[in-house]
């Protein structure tokens, strides 16, 4: 699901790593070639995807060692109901 750099954009990068000083409407045509790249190449859907995408992937990163306490279910374990269990872990009783 990767986006292509326009290569205007690619240019423009090379030259700014490079600090060479450029005339004015140099820099303005160059922007207008990224804002038309851009315009041709993305859509709100494909933006959208891109977001949920990226937004998947990171969450899946975040809670990769994550197991919930329901799926193991302590309370069980100690022999008091859930919300006890609760009361306690908040009042600092339990570990």
């Amino acid at each position: 699901m990767g986006v292509a750099c326009p290569p205007a954009f690619k240019d423009f990068a090379k030259e700014l790593g490079r600090l060479v000083p450029k005339k004015r409407h140099e820099i303005w045509h160059r922007g207008k070639r990224v804002a038309k790249w851009t315009w041709r190449n993305f859509s709100p859907e494909r933006l959208s995807a891109r977001q949920s995408y990226l937004g998947k992937k990171g969450n899946e990163k975040r809670w990769a060692d994550h197991v919930a306490e329901s799926t193991t279910k302590p309370w069980d374990a100690l022999g008091i109901s859930r919300r006890m269990y609760y009361y306690r872990k908040k009042a600092g009783v339990l570990a």
